[in-house]
């Protein structure tokens, strides 16, 4: 709630015109003995305090205007308050003005991250993405987390190319990211971080139990996307199939395509035993 609505439901209480909530004839019965001060100077009610004084006035009538307009009962008075930030950032979502989107070109700028290559890591883990949406029952907001995380994977090379991906999650769990709630913060976070190498498990407990398995499968997908494009080429070894099964992804690649890329089948081998250590099977084949 506002300063004014908290002092306004304090001086209700204190003066007893209502137990719990602000009423209309509550507001009616202070603009009465407001009135009937006469002046600031000699306004005197329990809980106002005089740096409120200049505004109560103004507060007040805006709320009785308030409760008459919209024909209001009652009001409770709230601990919390909205920041007008996030309601001119629903409006914008809903008018195909994401603030989320300005918001990660500009990390990208500010710590110098290859925008050819995040597309490339983001547009297969899209492709990756369409092909389990069905099985797994995926969201649209869940694409948007992995083409969040994709764009802003590589953020942590900014502080040193050792373990990089922990230096980016770090820096997306401090970094004032306007557009994105606490949970679309953590979760790309999560998944920036467990984009290579081993995959924490004490951070996928942080994560609900009801979109644990979500940001897991979503952690693979981009963790395919980014070593399908280790080279930083466009050229990569073409896939034919991806089949999402329920705690595991079976993929097929074109015939002798992990022949042709050798590299490429030493890290599948190598990504095969970091998923199985978190319950996840990954099978592939050419």
């Amino acid at each position: 709630a506002s300063g004014t609505i908290k002092t306004v439901g304090g001086i209700v209480q204190a003066l007893e015109l209502s137990p719990y909530h602000i009423t209309l004839d509550s507001l009616y019965d202070i603009r009465e003995r407001m009135i009937a001060a006469g002046h600031l100077d000699k306004l005197d009610l329990p809980g106002l305090k005089a740096e409120r004084k200049p505004v109560i006035a103004g507060g007040l009538a805006v709320l009785i205007a308030t409760f008459e307009a919209l024909r209001l009962e009652n009001m409770q008075v709230s601990d919390g308050a909205l920041r007008e930030g996030l309601l001119y950032e629903r409006l914008g979502r809903s008018r195909c003005e994401d603030t989320r989107l300005k918001t990660v070109e500009s990390v990208q700028q500010r710590f110098q991250v290859s925008r050819n290559h995040a597309d490339r890591v983001t547009g297969t883990a899209r492709r990756l993405f369409i092909a389990c949406e069905e099985a797994w029952k995926l969201q649209p907001e869940d694409a948007e987390l992995l083409h969040w995380a994709g764009s802003l994977h590589e953020i942590g090379l900014a502080v040193s190319l050792s373990g990089y991906q922990r230096h980016g999650a770090y820096l997306l769990d401090y970094a004032d990211l306007p557009g994105f709630s606490f949970e679309e913060q953590e979760r790309m976070s999560v998944l920036v971080r467990c984009h290579r190498k081993k995959i924490s498990k004490r951070l996928l407990r942080q994560i609900p139990t009801a979109k644990r398995i979500t940001v897991l499968r979503l952690a693979v997908l981009l963790r395919l996307a980014t070593l399908l494009h280790r080279s930083r080429k466009d050229e990569t070894a073409i896939l034919e199939e991806v089949v999402a099964e329920e705690e595991g992804l079976s993929i097929r690649f074109a015939e002798g395509e992990l022949d042709r890329h050798p590299l490429q089948l030493a890290s599948l081998q190598q990504e095969a035993g970091y998923l199985q250590q978190v319950g996840f099977t990954l099978r592939f084949s050419s």
